[in-house]
């Protein structure tokens, strides 16, 4: 948000804001409501569906994940699946999930991630950095079969093992 803020001034920028908000969030939420832009270009979706979630990636100019902590980065993951590219903070699991495919910022510098966002839209047409690596390109189809698969093995291999 203090990024947006930083742009949105001099240039056509729009924050599209998808999921619940999470525990000891309200201070955001609020600074987000009383937003000047809130409603027109600061758009909130806490209950997007799977198709207002293509619908957003198919849309967007670039995916800016911000976060201090996380288990893996599954939306650093579905926005290379897009094609779009992603700014991500800089933290150990985002490197180990996006490698050389995203541009990485201080998560509490705000200039940083400005400065990348406004360098990403003067690029144009510039799509996401290379093809994701291929196990990050599995579609979910793809991953309930593999699963299926294994999950039918190891039942015929028990099967056979049962006296």
């Amino acid at each position: 948000l203090d990024a947006f803020d930083l742009i949105r001034h001099y240039h056509d920028v729009s924050l599209l804001l998808v999921g619940k908000y999470g525990w000891k969030s309200n201070d955001l939420l609020a600074r987000i409501q009383r937003h000047p832009a809130f409603g027109e270009r600061l758009v909130h979706l806490e209950n997007a569906s799977d198709a207002d979630v293509r619908t957003a990636y198919g849309r967007a100019d670039c995916l800016v994940v911000p976060s201090f902590a996380e288990g893996f980065g599954l939306p650093i993951v579905e926005g290379l699946r897009h094609g779009i590219r992603v700014i991500a903070s800089d933290i150990p699991v985002f490197r180990e999930v996006g490698g050389d495919h995203v541009e990485f910022f201080a998560c509490t510098n705000a200039s940083d991630l400005a400065e990348r966002i406004v360098k990403l839209a003067q690029d144009g047409d510039a799509v996401a950095r290379g093809a994701p690596p291929r196990d990050m390109a599995i579609s979910w189809t793809e991953s309930s079969e593999q699963f299926r698969d294994v999950a039918l093995q190891l039942s015929s291999a028990s099967d056979r093992d049962a006296p």
